[in-house]
């Protein structure tokens, strides 16, 4: 019966500092400072350059990935 006690008190006590540790807050997020891109992407599969200046007080950051969620005027030429 010791050795079950043991157990259920190292479980315990690792629960505790794993919720411990994840309660913590996150330190400074980083914070997008300016963006420079082109108002207009051909449709022709030729890269598109742009910049996106951030700033990241922890220098946490080690990989960023952008995703397009939505386009606003998008025009289709079907005669090209």
């Amino acid at each position: 019966m010791r050795h079950l006690r043991e157990v259920r008190w190292g479980s315990l006590l690792f629960l505790t500092f794993a919720l411990m540790g994840w309660a913590q807050p996150a330190g400074s997020p980083p914070q997008i400072t300016f963006i420079d891109f082109v108002s207009t992407i051909a449709a022709d599969s030729k890269p598109v350059s742009g910049l996106i200046g951030f700033s990241d007080p922890d220098g946490d950051v080690s990989e960023v990935a952008f995703d397009v969620v939505r386009g606003k005027g998008l025009v289709y030429d079907l005669h090209r």
